[in-house]
């Protein structure tokens, strides 16, 4: 099977209706309307059911039974240089979960197709340049054949993945790259786009066995199992796995594996070793050079007691997040403050994804994007000059202001009704506005597992006594 990655400088899995090109390998997005056209593609999605419940309506397959559809209004086709081509579409199920899938039909030609359930680990969407060992933990492909039943008894499939390297057809923002090199962003040009030139496609040699995996996985090999040879696909991503709820479990992961990588653990152990005692805050940023290895800034010092401002990019390499300390004289969870900072950062800089926090006392927080179209849009609705109260002696929401009054009510109700701590109330109040307010950002902090655990909090009304509310934390998720 080839298993195409697209990674483009713009870290974008497709263009809609854009065309990619490798020798003779083609990927493109096509539409219902062309999708109807093609002999038996749609007969054959059909086919895939579980129930008499089934039917295709509205360009989905829905099977209400079992909580299954596939989004048959979009397909991506890849016809690679052996003239193998396959349709893939999306699929969703309920309840939503981590792993994504995908419905994977080959062309046999005359009209008849082999089925494929890829899934796929959220996580692989947020690695850039996934070696073989990466797709083989995140991936897993499962024959369907000809059978009619996606619930039944899979015929797993043993691969093994071989990472291969092809120019590609799209070039860098700014052309600030040699074809098949990295791209160069020097910093001091802000439309030049982080990311690389060089596209991956892993090829994946399939083996297929009822029941479980057996063969070489190679082709060339023994083998003897039900189906074996290339198929070509890639991940095609469902509105599920981009559901806010399931964006901050993989970005949480991503920033635990950020923060533990060497170069970034050791320039944070230093940043933190005189916290208890510092008076300024104190910052640094991170990310990849143009050889693929992580690198750290020197760290910043604050020079007004409060703030440090994290830059967004750097000569050096390229940005994708940022650490900075509060002192003692500032509450430990984030504040509205660096909310607005990762906003700036971010629109400086689409790469600049984490922004860590470190309190004095040892805690350690963490804001990842759950979506970025209202992560793009809040500072535009809920404008900084307006809502955030500059004082030096305040540096927080405007009580004036719907966003500071909510987060006051419940900052009260936690430390003097339920007699929570100050910096717990706070916590649990940022975690409550930012919920509410639809920021784009989930908050979590590290455990002692080095962990994040996202933080949520819900809003308790009365029918019968209006006006009265209450506030509980919860682990239901209500990121929007």
């Amino acid at each position: 099977m080839l298993f195409i990655l697209f990674l483009s400088c713009r870290n974008e899995y497709l263009l809609d209706d854009d065309i990619k090109t490798q020798q003779k390998t083609i990927a493109r997005q096509i539409r219902f309307d062309e999708i109807k056209q093609i002999p038996n593609l749609l007969e054959k999605v059909s086919e895939v059911k579980t129930s008499e419940n089934s039917s295709l309506n509205n360009k989905i397959y829905i099977d209400s039974l079992n909580g299954f559809s596939i989004d048959t209004d979009h397909a991506l086709v890849i016809e690679n240089a052996n003239h193998n081509k396959t349709y893939t579409f999306k699929i969703e199920r309920t309840p939503i979960s981590s792993v994504f899938e995908n419905l994977v039909l080959k062309d046999l030609g005359n009209g008849e197709y082999d089925a494929y359930i890829a899934q796929y680990d959220d996580s692989i969407l947020q690695n850039e340049n996934p070696s073989s060992s990466d797709v083989e933990n995140h991936f897993q492909l499962n024959y369907i054949g000809k059978k009619t039943n996606v619930f039944g008894r899979y015929a797993i499939c043993s691969y093994t993945a071989v990472i291969q390297v092809y120019v590609p057809a799209a070039s860098c923002a700014e052309n600030l790259h040699s074809y098949g090199e990295a791209c160069i962003y020097t910093g001091t040009s802000g439309g030049a786009t982080q990311g690389y030139s060089t596209n991956q496609y892993t090829t994946v040699y399939y083996d297929c066995e009822e029941g479980g995996s057996g063969g070489t996985g190679n082709p060339n090999g023994p083998g003897g199992g039900l189906d074996n040879g290339e198929i070509s696909t890639s991940p095609y991503p469902n509105n599920s796995s981009q559901n806010p709820c399931n964006k901050i479990t993989s970005e949480n992961a991503n920033a635990k594996t950020l923060l533990s990588k060497s170069v970034v653990s050791s320039k944070n152990t230093t940043m933190t070793a005189t916290i208890s005692t510092d008076t300024n805050e104190k910052a640094f940023v991170f990310g990849k050079n143009s050889r693929g290895n992580y690198q750290a800034s020197d760290i910043f010092v604050g020079a007004n007691g409060y703030n440090v401002q994290m830059p967004a990019t750097h000569d050096d390499f390229f940005v994708e997040g940022g650490a900075h300390n509060h002192p003692n004289s500032v509450y430990e969870v984030p504040s509205p403050g660096d909310i607005y900072w990762f906003m700036h950062n971010n629109s400086e800089n689409p790469g600049f994804k984490y922004y860590y926090t470190n309190g004095a006392s040892g805690s350690t927080y963490v804001f990842v994007i759950t979506n970025q179209t209202a992560f793009n849009s809040f500072a535009t609705n809920y404008p900084q000059n307006e809502y955030f109260d500059f004082n030096p002696e305040v540096l927080n929401w405007k009580t004036t202001e719907s966003i500071g009054q909510d987060e006051n009510n419940v900052y009260k109700y936690f430390r003097h009704t339920l007699g929570k701590s100050q910096e717990e109330s706070m916590e649990l109040a940022t975690a409550f506005v930012i919920g509410k307010y639809g920021m784009g950002i989930g908050i979590s902090k590290k455990d002692a597992s080095g962990n994040f655990q996202p933080i949520y909090v819900k809003e308790i009304t009365y029918p019968n006594e209006p006006g009265k509310k209450t506030y509980e934390k919860t682990t239901e998720c209500n990121l929007r």
